[in-house]
C-alpha cells in the first residue's frame, strides 16, 4: 500500500492522492501465508468508493467477485453495472439498457473487461449495422449510435471504479446518421385527421395531443385530478410507458416537462363530453369496470397499450388517405404549427416541455426557415415603403 494513502471516516475507504480507493479482504491466504487483500482506486468521491466496496462485499458474500484483471465485460455488466443502475434510472430507460446489453452481450459478453479496445469496438458497430437488429436485421445507425453511447457510459463508470484503467469507446468514432427528418402534417392535414376521426372513441385524445403537443406517455399518463376543466389547463405530472408486465408511470424526464398547458375551449368541450362517456361506459361494465384517475382508458377501465394507441392512429391516418406519420408526429405538427403561427419560441418551448428554447427552434429549424422568408419579405415592405 502507498504510504499516501489516508484512512477516512469509512471503513476500508482510503484517500489517495486527489481520489478514493477501497479494499476489501479477499477471505483466503497467499502461498506466502498472508491474507490476501484487493485494492481498488481511481474513485472521484467518497460516496462512490464506497459505493463500489459495498458492491465488492456483496459479491464475496455469494462468491461472485472476480478480480479486475480477469473480469469478462458480462461479469461486470450483469454483476455490477446493470444492478446499480436500477435505482438509478427509470423503468424505460433500464430496458433501453438490457436492449443494448443483449446487443453487445452477444459480440463481446466473454472477453475480459481489459482487452476491451477501439478495434473491437469497430467491428462491434460494424456487425451491428449488418445483422444487429430483430431477426438479425441490419441495426439502423441511429440504433448503433445509442449502443455507443451505452458502451461508452459503461465503460467510463469501469474507469471510476477501478475495474480498467481507460475508456475504449473514447479512441473509437461515434457511428454517423444522418439527422431523420422530422414528419409533420400540415395545420390542414391535421384537420382532416380529425374531421376524419370525430365519431372515434379517441377523438378526444387525438384533440389533446394535435392541439397541446404533448408527448404520447405524457396524455395517456394524464388524470383527471390533473385537468382544470373550468380554467381551461392542465398540468403534466407523469408520464405511462409499457413495458414488460404491462403499463408503468414515470416521473417527468426535467424539470421543464412538468408543466401547466392552457386549453382551448372546443378541446375542453370535448373532454366534458368524454368524461360524460366514461361515465356511461362505467355503468354499462359493472363489476368488470376498474377503477382508474386516468382521464384515457379502455371500455373497462384500463390503463391504454401506448404501442396499440400509436397503430390505431396510423390506421386511421392511412384510412383518411395523408401521409404516414407515427403519432409522436402529431407533437410536432402541434410543435411546427406554433412557430408558423408567429408564436414567440419562449411559449412554444414552454408549452411542449423542452429543456431550453435553444433546443425547440433547432428540432424545428424547417419551420424557421419558412418563418425567416416572411420576415425578409416583411421587412423589405417596410424598408420600401
Amino acid at each position: 500500500m502507498a504510504t499516501s494513502s489516508v484512512k477516512t471516516k469509512v471503513p476500508g475507504v482510503y484517500r489517495r492522492g486527489t481520489g478514493y480507493a477501497y479494499v476489501v479482504s479477499l477471505g483466503r491466504e497467499s502461498p506466502s501465508g498472508r491474507r490476501q487483500q484487493k485494492w481498488v482506486g481511481g474513485f472521484g468521491t467518497l460516496a462512490e468508493a464506497k459505493a463500489a466496496r459495498t458492491r465488492a462485499l456483496a459479491d464475496l458474500e455469494r462468491n461472485a467477485y472476480v478480480p479486475s484483471s480477469k473480469l469478462t465485460l458480462a461479469e461486470f455488466v450483469e454483476k455490477q453495472w446493470l444492478p446499480a443502475q436500477r435505482s438509478r434510472v427509470r423503468v424505460g430507460t433500464m430496458n433501453l439498457y438490457l436492449l443494448n446489453w443483449q446487443r453487445v452481450g452477444r459480440h463481446l459478453a466473454n472477453v475480459q473487461l481489459r482487452s476491451i479496445n477501439a478495434g473491437r469496438l469497430q467491428a462491434l458497430y460494424a456487425d451491428l449495422l449488418v445483422s444487429g437488429g430483430k431477426d438479425r436485421r441490419p441495426l439502423s445507425a441511429r440504433s448503433v449510435q445509442i449502443v455507443h453511447a451505452f458502451v461508452h457510459r459503461c465503460l467510463a463508470d469501469a474507469v471510476r471504479w477501478g475495474a480498467v484503467e481507460r475508456n475504449a469507446a473514447d479512441l473509437v468514432d461515434r457511428p454517423s446518421a444522418p439527422r431523420p427528418e422530422i414528419q409533420v402534417w400540415t395545420p390542414t392535414q391535421v384537420h382532416v385527421f380529425l374531421a376524419h376521426t370525430s365519431q372515434h372513441r379517441l377523438a378526444p385524445l387525438w384533440r389533446l395531443i394535435a392541439t397541446t403537443g404533448l408527448r404520447r406517455g405524457e396524455a395517456l399518463g394524464l388524470r383527471w385530478s390533473d385537468l382544470d376543466l373550468d380554467r381551461a389547463r392542465l398540468s403534466v405530472q407523469r408520464s405511462l410507458v409499457s413495458v414488460r408486465g404491462g403499463p408503468t408511470f414515470n416521473e417527468p424526464k426535467t424539470i421543464n416537462a412538468r408543466r401547466s398547458i392552457d386549453l382551448d375551449a372546443e378541446t375542453v368541450a370535448k373532454l366534458r363530453k368524454w368524461r360524460a362517456r366514461l361515465a356511461e361506459e362505467q355503468l354499462a361494465a359493472g363489476a368488470a369496470w376498474q377503477s382508474s384517475a386516468l382521464v384515457f382508458v379502455d371500455e373497462i377501465g384500463r390503463p391504454l397499450n401506448p404501442q396499440t394507441v400509436t397503430r390505431v392512429f396510423c390506421r386511421l391516418g392511412a384510412e383518411a388517405k395523408l401521409p404516414p406519420i407515427k403519432l409522436h408526429g402529431l407533437r410536432h405538427s402541434h410543435a411546427t404549427a406554433l412557430l408558423a403561427a408567429g408564436v414567440s419560441p419562449k411559449v412554444a418551448q414552454e408549452r411542449l416541455g423542452h429543456f431550453s428554447v435553444s433546443l425547440t427552434l433547432d428540432t424545428y429549424s424547417h419551420t424557421i426557415a419558412g418563418m425567416q422568408a416572411d420576415a425578409a419579405r416583411q421587412v423589405a415592405a417596410l424598408l420600401d415603403g
